[in-house]
């Protein structure tokens, strides 16, 4: 499955952001909606949608340590 610029940019930016805890990242909300809830590869990353809160699946960190 080949990722696109923009997916890989996503991904890096959730793994340098700061992890509150188990992996979750806070979002803000106009960050949410226009770059999560887009986000095509959804298999990446599972969603805390009530928090506004992502962290990388267990493909996504695969994906993300290729980058």
């Amino acid at each position: 499955m080949p990722v696109s610029q923009e997916s890989r940019d996503i991904l890096a930016l959730i793994s340098r952001s700061p992890d509150r805890g188990e992996g979750w990242r806070t979002v803000s909300p106009i960050l949410w909606e226009e770059l999560i809830v887009p986000f095509p590869d959804k298999e990446l990353l599972e969603l805390d949608e009530s928090n506004h809160k992502v962290r990388l699946s267990t493909k996504g960190v695969i994906v993300a340590e290729y980058l």
